[in-house]
């Protein structure tokens, strides 16, 4: 429960709390959140009878965990190379893990809310909301915290991998989802 309450906190981008979570918080735990995403992205997409078929549902696990694994790269080489950063790579994907939060709301609410994707739909605006704004300023506050920058260093830090996760894993999502737009 101190778990979900600490999550919880994060929404308000509060540095304090990201540098409590950097402190208490699992490989695993960040693991789960986004592997619990892509889940229930896949159940809702294939249905129980689809998502039992192990073919398309790993494919989709597979790309949040690709996903994830290449934000959490992309960052760390940038605060490496570009600040001289040199956070423990280990940190840099628990806090970037747990970043994933926004996404994990969208999906909990598309399978349990029966909420669509419908771009016409004023139902999709929270979604875009949480991949637009609400993700990256979790990731800012993830690498403001994992690296030790300021604000503006951080958001140059994260920038260029976001984008390239969204447009890769975004086109791979998209030809999973295209029914659903």
């Amino acid at each position: 429960m101190a778990a979900l309450t600490s999550t919880a906190r994060m929404f308000r981008f509060d540095t304090a709390r990201w540098r409590r979570m950097a402190t208490t918080s699992t490989l695993a735990g960040a693991g789960l959140v986004v592997s619990g995403t892509y889940v229930l992205l896949a159940f809702d997409r294939f249905g129980i009878q689809g998502f039992v078929e192990a073919r398309a549902t790993a494919r989709l696990l597979l790309t949040g965990l690709y996903g994830w694994l290449g934000l959490a790269v992309a960052s760390w080489l940038v605060a490496r190379l570009a600040w001289q950063q040199r956070p423990p790579f280990e940190l840099v994907m628990r806090l970037f893990g747990h970043a994933h939060v926004p996404l994990l709301v969208v999906a909990v609410a598309i399978q349990f809310l029966s909420v669509g994707l419908r771009l016409s739909g004023v139902v999709l605006w929270p979604a875009l909301f949480a991949v637009l704004v609400w993700m990256p300023v979790q990731l800012l506050t993830a690498a403001e915290v994992s690296f030790s920058l300021e604000k503006p260093r951080a958001a140059l830090t994260v920038l260029g991998p976001y984008v390239a996760w969204m447009v890769i894993v975004g086109r791979l999502l998209e030809t999973q989802f295209g029914h659903l737009l």
